[in-house]
């Protein structure tokens, strides 16, 4: 980000992520989603919702099929533009998810006002729930917050399989981690 790369590099991994999207579908039977962080110097781009509406075209791939990663902090910089571009991004029909909840700014102004669909709870809560009551209760009040606001939720960090049926016993459908898959 600080070299100015992260623009130009963010767009060509964006191409070759739905391209390769596209290839694995004709692969398997599965609908396969795509989840991608978004660099908040990529969130105030004006450009990006139909730069990536076209590659989603170009490839027949459906735009629900992708999820944009966002962090809270990424959208404090810049909000009324951020909020335009996240606007734009869920009219096109892609998902929003707000990434590192709970880390960063933590704003129920940002969940109020802003379009997302999923919230990720951070991996420093979900690494340590299963020993740390205040981190479980800081998951499960995430999960609460989230299915109140109609939002799915997705825990990252999901390291071990005892995390994972916990996750599964509270309700919590979608999770990433290594125990579940390397990026």
């Amino acid at each position: 980000e600080t070299s100015g790369l992260i623009v130009p590099m963010t767009e060509k991994l964006l191409r070759r992520s739905v391209t390769e999207l596209a290839n694995f579908s004709h692969l398997t039977s599965t609908r396969t989603q795509l989840s991608f962080n978004i660099s908040a110097a990529h969130i105030t781009d004006y450009t990006l919702p139909e730069m990536l509406l076209k590659f989603v075209d170009e490839n027949q791939i459906a735009p629900e099929r992708i999820t944009l990663e966002i962090t809270e902090s990424g959208l404090m910089t810049e909000l009324v533009t951020s909020l335009d571009i996240l606007a734009r991004f869920r009219i096109k029909g892609f998902n929003l998810s707000i990434d590192d909840f709970g880390t960063g700014y933590s704003s129920l102004n940002v969940l109020h006002k802003m379009p997302f669909n999923e919230l990720k709870i951070d991996q420093n809560f979900i690494n340590c729930m299963l020993e740390d009551n205040d981190s479980l209760s800081i998951v499960e009040t995430c999960d609460m917050l989230a299915k109140k606001l109609n939002l799915a939720t997705v825990a990252e960090g999901i390291e071990d399989s005892n995390t994972l049926i916990k996750l599964k016993e509270m309700g919590i459908k979608y999770g990433q981690g290594y125990f579940i898959g390397k990026p």
